[in-house]
């Protein structure tokens, strides 16, 4: 039986969100800054959270680290056809290993 896993393709998603757990925060904020980001949210049709998460990566640094990561798997992008025989071998590799590990 196949897994009810949905398989993205690669570099269609943005890479906060997926496969990245969630966890829930409470924080007591000013009400000012609450509207503030209920504004934003909506202006640029997101929701709070995302706009929030955005605030603190870029804040505490990480934003710049996931945009220097990303500039350079674009300028090492590999053809189609190369990055498809790639990513099947690493798959055979690994298939082979779990079960070797089996075994």
């Amino acid at each position: 039986m196949r897994s009810k896993r949905k398989h993205f393709p690669v570099f269609w998603f943005s890479v906060y969100d997926v496969y990245m757990r969630k966890r829930k925060l409470t924080v007591n904020v000013d009400a000012d800054l609450i509207t503030a980001l209920k504004v934003s949210a909506a202006r640029s049709h997101r929701r709070d959270y995302e706009v929030v998460e955005e605030a603190l990566r870029q804040h505490l640094g990480l934003q710049n680290v996931v945009d220097r990561i990303w500039a350079g798997l674009e300028n090492t992008a590999l053809p189609e056809n190369e990055a498809i025989t790639v990513a099947t071998a690493e798959v055979k590799m690994n298939r082979a290993q779990r079960q070797a590990k089996a075994r």
